[in-house]
């Protein structure tokens, strides 16, 4: 986007990651990538997070919906462990 006064800004949508989710080696692999990027930026720039609320719900009704119709028990508990990781994830 220009502005009036001839400036440039630029808006980037990042998708999320759950850093949680990370080993130790692949964040601090991904932290040092990020710093040799930004370490390369001869201009001035600001960084804005703009955290939002994220409606996970769909897709726990759709893991409940794959564990009804699934008959092997090993599987049954894969799911179930993915729907308690998920709803513990919203509660912190």
């Amino acid at each position: 986007m220009y502005t009036l006064d001839g400036e440039i800004i630029l808006f980037l949508k990042v998708h999320p990651i759950n850093v949680d989710l990370l080993s130790e080696e692949e964040l601090e692999s991904k932290m040092d990538n990020m710093s040799i990027e930004f370490s390369n930026e001869q201009e001035p720039y600001t960084i804005f997070v703009i955290p939002r609320m994220v409606d996970i719900s769909e897709n726990i009704y759709f893991q409940e919906s794959l564990r009804d119709k699934t008959k092997d028990d090993v599987s049954v508990e894969i799911i179930n462990k993915r729907i308690r990781f998920q709803n513990n994830l919203i509660k912190d």
